[in-house]
């Protein structure tokens, strides 16, 4: 009888073991996620490109050092004084819109003149850095992630594909997962979250151009705020290939990943919309949330939850990958076809929103903000040239929090204001999001000592 009930009990702990086992996520680590590309050099573009006005040596010297201690190879491109750039050489009719600064016209022209480069060299893939990027000291193996997850946005499926559901539905051979989730979704819930734990056993298939996809234009890395697309239910999910596709690949227990106090652009900002929607442990704000009348939202993520998405309304370019198809899309939309209406992180949202379609008659969405030049099918630019609107949708990538911040330096005020005001100038430093910055660490790096983290957990 004893040894009949020790069997039981021997049982009951294997069960339990198993069970536990069972429910307990896989750790997986960087050599789960696919192609070696993003631990090289270059993260897996062709080229790296940093923007840097030749005055400011100090900054250059700074982004040497970082990209030498992280195993970066960047190219610098001269920055351009906007008061170096005649009204007479924007796009459009050559007069400088109200509203529109004179920095936003050299920083326009410097990332005109990148982007020109990219075309003209044939570059297939290119990151653009701004000057004041930081980035964690873990940056490789937070690409490599990055790129796995990307695909399910930028990687047309074959017909074998694991990753097609069932559904009256037939998706063309150069959807991606993103789209066919948009006329398919597995569940009611208005936004499909895939764990990345998930997607790589999804087997998609292997990507040719890039390891982060072979059909994308915008992978928007650095930003100071973005907004997950708009959320429908099951039954009103738009067809509309303009409207950003509703799935989230999410990257749960990243250690690089701050705190839910610590998801804020600016030391100032309120919360951004990841932070709204992760729990935080206190019982007032994690109850459900109300924006607005008639929004709301619900807590759907545990603490360094990392969130792969289409972009709505995101703002600052900190860093940003293209395509040679999205470079030769951008320098012909706003280097040449159309004029300049605000600054370049602004009218590059817009385009990632969907703004300039071919159609507009089908597009009532909030978050396409028509201006009036922008609410017709094709306008007339100020020398009579007829100017077309997209014929296709971009497809920008972006994720949450960002993989590069801005840098608010020592002593200095930054010209970068948020959502609750304010600007920072402390005698401090701060990157906002990034756990172990690189500048931060620079003279540690330096010296060979271990990098120290900006928040405790």
């Amino acid at each position: 009888m004893m040894l009949r009930a020790r069997y039981i009990a021997v049982a009951l702990v294997g069960f339990f073991v198993l069970l536990r086992w069972y429910k307990t996520p896989r750790q997986f680590t960087a050599s789960d996620f696919g192609p070696l590309e993003p631990l090289n050099s270059t993260l897996g573009f062709q080229h790296i490109f940093a923007i840097n006005l030749p005055s400011r040596t100090d900054r250059r010297d700074v982004l040497t050092l970082a990209a030498a201690l992280t195993g970066l190879n960047i190219s610098f491109m001269d920055g351009v004084a906007g008061a170096d750039v005649p009204d007479s050489v924007l796009p459009g009719n050559g007069k400088r819109p109200m509203g529109l600064t004179v920095g936003n016209k050299g920083s326009w022209r410097a990332h005109m003149n990148v982007l020109q480069r990219i075309v003209q060299e044939n570059i297939i893939t290119a990151l653009i850095l701004e000057d004041d990027a930081d980035w964690d000291v873990r940056l490789k193996s937070q690409m490599r992630v990055f790129a796995a997850a990307a695909r399910a946005f930028t990687q047309p499926l074959s017909s074998s594909s694991s990753g097609r559901t069932t559904s009256d539905w037939q998706p063309p051979s150069e959807a991606t997962l993103a789209e066919v989730y948009r006329h398919s979704p597995p569940t009611s819930d208005p936004v499909t979250n895939i764990p990345i734990s998930r997607l790589i056993t999804m087997d998609l298939p292997d990507s040719h151009l890039s390891p982060y996809g072979d059909d994308w234009d915008v992978l928007w890395l650095g930003h100071c705020g973005t907004d997950f697309p708009e959320e429908h239910s099951a039954t009103d999910r738009s067809d509309d290939p303009w409207t950003p596709p509703p799935l989230r690949v999410t990257i749960p227990d990243d250690p690089t990943v701050p705190s839910p106090k610590h998801l804020v652009p600016h030391p100032f900002a309120l919360g951004d919309a990841l932070k709204k929607e992760t729990f935080t442990g206190s019982d007032d704000e994690d109850e459900e949330w109300v924006e607005g009348e008639d929004l709301r939202r619900r807590k759907r993520y545990a603490p360094h939850t990392r969130v792969v998405h289409a972009p709505r309304r995101a703002v600052c370019t900190q860093a940003y990958a293209v395509s040679q198809r999205g470079a030769r899309r951008l320098l012909w939309r706003f280097g040449v076809g159309m004029g300049l209406t605000a600054g370049w992180d602004l009218v590059l949202r817009d385009w990632c929103d969907g703004v300039y379609s071919s159609s507009s008659a089908s597009h009532s969405g909030s978050h396409h903000r028509r201006g009036e030049e922008e609410k017709v099918k094709r306008r007339e630019s100020g020398d009579g040239e007829e100017v077309v609107g997209d014929g296709r949708p971009p497809v920008c990538v972006t994720v949450q929090p960002p993989l590069f911040s801005h840098h608010f330096g020592k002593g200095k005020a930054s010209d970068i204001s948020a959502a609750g005001g304010g600007f920072w100038n402390r005698k401090g430093e701060l990157t906002p999001y990034i756990r172990l910055s690189v500048r931060l660490n620079l003279g540690r790096l330096v010296n060979g000592w271990e990098p120290r983290e900006q928040w405790e957990d």
